[in-house]
C-alpha cells in the first residue's frame, strides 16, 4: 500500500515581494496535492504581505511576526504545522511541479530513512527549458557528511515530523547566516544517512540583497560562528570528520561567492551601471569587491586553523 503523507511546506519570507507569489505558486502547482502551505512573514517592510494576501488557495496559512530572523521564522512555521513531513522553501526560490511527488516516492521506497533532498540549480529566473526538463529519478542513500551536503539546500530538504520533533528548535535563532547548514548537521548527528535525488528539482535564485547574495560579502564574517556551533554539537569521536566537513563547506561557500563576482557576472548584470559611470570607476568598484572577498576568505581560513588547533 502506498503511503500518501501530508506534507507541510514552510516558507519564511522577508522583503521578497517581487518573488513570493512565484515561490508560493510553485508549491500550489505541485502534482502531489496532500499539502499545507505555511508562509511566515518575518516583519517584511515591502509588498510581501499584500502580495501573499492576493494568492487564493485554501491550503495557504499566513503567519505575520515581528522581524526575528529566518531561523525563528522557520521554527515558528514548524511548530504551526500538522503534516507528517516538513518541506522547506525560501521565499524567492522555485520548485518544479514534481518536487514533492518525487520525495513521497522516495519515502515509500525507503521508509526507514527520515529525510530527503533533491539537488538544485542556481539562476536568476526559471527558464522554460528548466521547468520542462523532467529528469529520471535515481534515489541513493548517502551520508550527509561524506557527500550529500553538496546537494542539500534550504529549499531542497524534506524531513519527517518524527525526526524533527527530537531536535526542536531545529534552526539556531542566534545564527542568521549558514543557519541551514547548522540545522542539517544537527539532523545528521541524529540520523546521518538521507535519501538523495540528484535531479535538479529546485531553482535557487540569485539576488543581490539575499542573505547569501552579493551583499553577503560584507557580512560574511557571520559565517565564522558556524564552525563553533557545529563543534559544540559534535562528540569527541566525530570531531575529526566534522572538521573536514566544515572545511569543505567553507570552501563551497567561498566558491559560490567568488563565482557571483566573476567578470562574466558583472558584465551581465552591471552593463547600465558601467555605461553611466565609465570604465575606470567600474573597474575600481570591481577591484574593491574582489579584494574584500579575498581578505574575508583569508580571515576565515585563519580562524578555521586556529579553531582546529585549539579544539
Amino acid at each position: 500500500m502506498i503511503f500518501e503523507p501530508k506534507i507541510s511546506v514552510i516558507i519564511p519570507a522577508y522583503n521578497v515581494g517581487n518573488y513570493i507569489q512565484d515561490a508560493v505558486q510553485s508549491v500550489c502547482q505541485q502534482t502531489y496535492k496532500n499539502i499545507e502551505i505555511i508562509v511566515v512573514n518575518d516583519g517584511s517592510t515591502d509588498q510581501t504581505k499584500e502580495n501573499l494576501e492576493n494568492i487564493s488557495d485554501k491550503r495557504i496559512k499566513i503567519i505575520n511576526i515581528p522581524n526575528s530572523g529566518v531561523s525563528t521564522a522557520r521554527n515558528i512555521g514548524i511548530e504551526s504545522s500538522t503534516g507528517n513531513y516538513i518541506a522547506f522553501l525560501d521565499g524567492d526560490d522555485l520548485w518544479k511541479t514534481t518536487h514533492l511527488e518525487n520525495a513521497v516516492t522516495a519515502f515509500n521506497q525507503y521508509p526507514e530513512i527520515h529525510w530527503y533532498s533533491s539537488s538544485y540549480t542556481i539562476a536568476e529566473n526559471a527558464t522554460s527549458t528548466w521547468l520542462n526538463n523532467q529528469e529520471k529519478n535515481n534515489y541513493i542513500i548517502s551520508s550527509y557528511f561524506d557527500t550529500a551536503h553538496k546537494f542539500v539546500h534550504s529549499s531542497t530538504v524534506i524531513i519527517s515530523r518524527k525526526l524533527i520533533k527530537q531536535l526542536m528548535p531545529l534552526f539556531p535563532p542566534h545564527i542568521n547566516n549558514a543557519e541551514d547548514w547548522a540545522a542539517w548537521a544537527k539532523i545528521a548527528f541524529k540520523e546521518q544517512h538521507l535519501i538523495l535525488n540528484p535531479c535538479q528539482d529546485v531553482l535557487y535564485r540569485v539576488r543581490y540583497d539575499s542573505a547569501t547574495g552579493i551583499g553577503a560579502t560584507y557580512n560574511i564574517n557571520k559565517y565564522l560562528l558556524y564552525p563553533y556551533y557545529l563543534l559544540d554539537l559534535s562528540n569527541q569521536e566525530s570531531r575529526d570528520n566534522v572538521q573536514l566537513f566544515i572545511n569543505e563547506k567553507c570552501k563551497e561557500r567561498w566558491q559560490l561567492i567568488i563565482s557571483k563576482h566573476s567578470p562574466k557576472y558583472w558584465d551581465c548584470h552591471l552593463n547600465d551601471f558601467r555605461r553611466n559611470i565609465g570604465l575606470t570607476v567600474y573597474l575600481i568598484v570591481k577591484f574593491y569587491i574582489t579584494i574584500s572577498i579575498y581578505l574575508s576568505r583569508l580571515t576565515c581560513s585563519l580562524i578555521y586553523h586556529i579553531n582546529k588547533k585549539y579544539k
